[in-house]
């Protein structure tokens, strides 16, 4: 009997072929992993660094691979998201969004709330297990402004959602951010995909 994990593999090999044969864009294939947040909170910084410490071979490129907490890889695509172009974020359950703050501008935690409700759609989202608040600089503890409590306070207003802090000058959790973001698209996957059929090619 095949597994979860095979059936997401098989899946996303199949998006391969579709692409090879339709010409089908990747980034109309992968899931995307958006990262937002208020200018000079560290977004540029946290996605250079993970790509620094998994020696991605592309730095430009915005295709990487994740491993997951399990172990087994999936393919995102990371995009980041400039101050008020959030409708440029497909909401969808098979994407992760990063909530990043910078621990030392309480303006910039104030801010997510409001970035995080003007992307709702007009039916109110009512689970956020695919959302990731991050605390970036949290090195910077001798500037702090806002509190680890309030950031887990903060995720507590968005049911299943993850709070983590982080620093890139550290190397602080930065692994961790995108780790969480894979779990919580691959963990949507494998509780809607479609076993009941195989396509051969």
């Amino acid at each position: 009997m095949m597994d979860i994990s095979s059936n997401i593999l098989i899946n996303f090999q199949i998006k391969f072929y579709l692409k090879k044969l339709w010409n089908i864009k990747m980034d109309e294939i992968l899931p995307k992993c958006y990262v937002f947040g208020m200018d000079s909170v560290g977004k540029t910084e946290i996605i250079n660094k993970f790509k620094e410490n998994i020696e991605v071979r592309e730095k430009e490129s915005s295709f990487v691979p994740i491993t997951r907490s399990n172990g087994a890889l999936l393919d995102v695509e990371i995009i980041e998201i400039p101050i008020g172009e959030e409708n440029k974020m497909l909401l969808s359950r098979f994407n992760a969004f990063i909530a990043v703050y910078d621990v030392t501008n309480k303006s910039s935690f104030d801010s997510i709330s409001e970035i995080i409700n003007k992307s709702q759609p007009k039916q109110k989202i009512k689970i956020f297990s695919n959302l990731i608040i991050v605390g970036n600089k949290c090195d910077l503890k001798d500037s702090r402004e806002v509190s680890e409590e309030e950031g887990k306070k903060l995720a507590k207003q968005y049911k299943d959602s993850k709070f983590i802090e982080s620093s890139t000058i550290d190397n602080i959790n930065i692994n961790e951010i995108f780790i969480k973001s894979a779990d919580s698209i691959a963990q949507f996957s494998e509780k809607n995909i479609d076993t009941s059929c195989c396509l051969l090619i």
